[in-house]
C-alpha cells in the first residue's frame, strides 16, 4: 500500500517526502556531530584535569623538597653536655651547711660579748637599743671625759707651777735675811773688838 501510495504521489509530493528525509537525516547527523563533540571535550576535560593533577602533584612535590632542604639547612647543632648541677650544688651546700653552723656559734659568742659590754658601762638593751646608739654615747663621753681631763691636768700643772715659784721665793727672802743676819753679826763683833766697853773697862 506504501509502494502504490508512493507510486501514485505526484513527484511534489516525492520531493516534500525526501526533503524531509533529508533533514531528519542531516539532524541525526548533527545531533551525532555535536555528542561526539561533548565526549571529545569530556576526554580532553578528563585529559586536562589529569594532567593538572598531576602538575599540581609534581608542585607539591618539589615545594615539599624545597621545604625539608631548608629546614635541614636551619637546623643547629646541639652538643650534649651532662648535667653536673646536683653533685657540684651538693658540695657546695655541704660547705654552706659547715659555714652557717660556724657563723652561728659566732653570733651567739658576739651577742653574749655585747650585753657583757653594756653591762660594763652600765647600760642595758632598752637604754642602747642599736649599737649605733651606744657609740655615738660613747664618743660623746670620750670627747667630754678628754677635755675634762685636759683641764685637769692644766690646773695641776698651774699649781705645781705656783708652788714652785712660792718656793723659790721663799728660799729667796730666807737667804736675803740669813745674808742680813750675817752681815749684822760680823759688825758687831768687829765693833766690841775695837772699842772698849766704858762701863766694864773691857
Amino acid at each position: 500500500s506504501i509502494n502504490s501510495s508512493n507510486s501514485s504521489s505526484s513527484p511534489l509530493q516525492r520531493m516534500l517526502q525526501q526533503q524531509l528525509a533529508g533533514s531528519g537525516s542531516s539532524s541525526k547527523a548533527a545531533s551525532a556531530a555535536e555528542d561526539k563533540q561533548q565526549q571529545q571535550q569530556q576526554q580532553g576535560g578528563g585529559v586536562s584535569a589529569g594532567s593538572s593533577r598531576r602538575s599540581s602533584s609534581v608542585g607539591g612535590a618539589a615545594a615539599a623538597a624545597a621545604a625539608d632542604e631548608e629546614a635541614e639547612q636551619s637546623l643547629v647543632s646541639v652538643k650534649i653536655v651532662v648535667d653536673n648541677f646536683v653533685p657540684v650544688m651538693s658540695r657546695v651546700l655541704k660547705s654552706i651547711k659547715g659555714c652557717q653552723a660556724e657563723l652561728a656559734l659566732l653570733r651567739d659568742r658576739s651577742a653574749s660579748a655585747w650585753e657583757a659590754l653594756l653591762r660594763h658601762y652600765g647600760e642595758t638593751k632598752q637604754s642602747s637599743p642599736t649599737d649605733t646608739e651606744f657609740w655615738a654615747d660613747m664618743q660623746v663621753f670620750v670627747e667630754r671625759f678628754s677635755s675634762a681631763q685636759k683641764a685637769v691636768l692644766q690646773e695641776e700643772k698651774d699649781a705645781a707651777e705656783r708652788k714652785q715659784r712660792l718656793a723659790r721665793a721663799e728660799a729667796k727672802k730666807a737667804a736675803s735675811e740669813a745674808a742680813k743676819k750675817v752681815r749684822s753679826g760680823s759688825a758687831r763683833s768687829c765693833y766690841c773688838c775695837c772699842v772698849r766697853c766704858p762701863a766694864c773697862g773691857v
